[in-house]
């Protein structure tokens, strides 16, 4: 049985949220970009009440045409194999739901397929300057739709991500500035695609840029390789952790 509305279980059924969640038109993209408003008129506001509109990072990465696409679509909606290919990770939990954050951003959806919401604390391990680290924990809430899963994540500094990650038909070529991994001779006609939207603070945005496209290219080339190892490795009938024709 689900969990009830406002429950500390770490899954919801979205399809319980309508009457709180903002229902988008039909026509609006799947990667919903999150929109600052300006202030109604006769709003006095000064530049440092005034945040810095987001800005956005696509990551592409080709899928081997092995795999099909829906094995890759699964693993999306599944959010744990998302979450694995962090290279930083150290640890993550599910966490309850904060219903009141997620009924006030519009970049949770009802009307795209969406399905369940689940929160995790993420803990990560990043690299500062040679051999010194810092040890960081990031809320992120995920929920799944038709074409993928979009996750919020709330990092230190003021800094929040709004990912849509989905399985799309490739394009041939990258548009400009968009990190991404050319097609090579065994990738077939899908691709995986991560729509970043990215505030953050002015003197911190060139920094979290360069961080962020780096590491997202990162991550969704580990989630490709990954998955299409799990998948040749059940195809094969293969144990985990043991190469094929070896006796176990």
């Amino acid at each position: 049985m689900s969990p009830p509305l406002g429950s500390n279980g770490p899954n919801h059924d979205i399809r319980r949220l309508d009457v709180f969640l903002p229902v988008h038109a039909e026509n609006q993209p799947h990667n919903h970009r999150h929109q600052t408003h300006p202030p109604p008129p006769g709003t006095h506001t000064t530049s440092q009440h005034v945040p810095p509109p987001p800005f956005t990072v696509t990551t592409r990465v080709p899928l081997p045409a092995s795999v099909p696409p829906s094995v890759f679509l699964a693993a999306l909606r599944a959010y744990t194999p998302l979450i694995t290919a962090n290279a930083h990770l150290v640890s993550f939990t599910r966490t309850p739901i904060d219903l009141a954050a997620i009924v006030s951003d519009p970049f949770f959806r009802t009307d795209d397929g969406a399905a369940h919401l689940q929160a995790f604390l993420i803990h990560q391990r990043i690299p500062i300057l040679g051999p010194f680290t810092s040890d960081v924990a990031v809320p992120c809430v995920f929920q799944s739709f038709d074409a993928g899963t979009r996750c919020r994540a709330d990092a230190s500094a003021g800094v929040t991500v709004r990912s849509s990650y989905e399985v799309r038909p490739r394009r041939g070529q990258a548009e400009a500035g968009d990190e991404w991994v050319p097609p090579g001779p065994r990738d077939g006609e899908w691709e995986v695609v991560e729509v970043a939207d990215v505030e953050c603070g002015v003197l911190v945005r060139p920094f979290v840029r360069r961080s962020l496209a780096g590491s997202h290219l990162e991550l969704l080339t580990k989630l490709v390789a990954d998955v299409a190892e799990e998948y040749h490795g059940r195809k094969e009938g293969q144990v985990p952790g043991v190469a094929p024709g070896r006796p176990v």
